[in-house]
């Protein structure tokens, strides 16, 4: 859990409108559907199976707003980063 960039966006957009969830056993968001504005998803999928990487993708598709977005990060290994990893 990435407490600063919560800290930031609660302090940029508003407190009571930044949640961090998990999603649970049952594989679901405890979020109503339709009702976010924007979903991030930063350097998660490529730590998961396939499987449950769609389903994250089917539930944050599920709790956006029709005109939601998501925002979802992976490492570019095309760039530095394995060098800067590896150092």
């Amino acid at each position: 859990i990435a407490s600063g960039q919560i800290d930031f966006a609660r302090e940029h957009v508003g407190s009571s409108q930044v949640r961090f969830v998990e999603i649970g056993e049952s594989g679901s968001l405890p979020i109503d559907s339709g009702s976010m504005d924007f979903v991030t998803c930063i350097e998660v999928l490529e730590h998961i199976h396939p499987y449950y990487a769609l389903q994250l993708l089917t539930e944050a598709r599920r709790v956006l707003k029709p005109s939601g977005r998501i925002l979802a990060t992976t490492p570019n290994y095309r760039s530095l980063w394995p060098l800067i990893e590896w150092v």
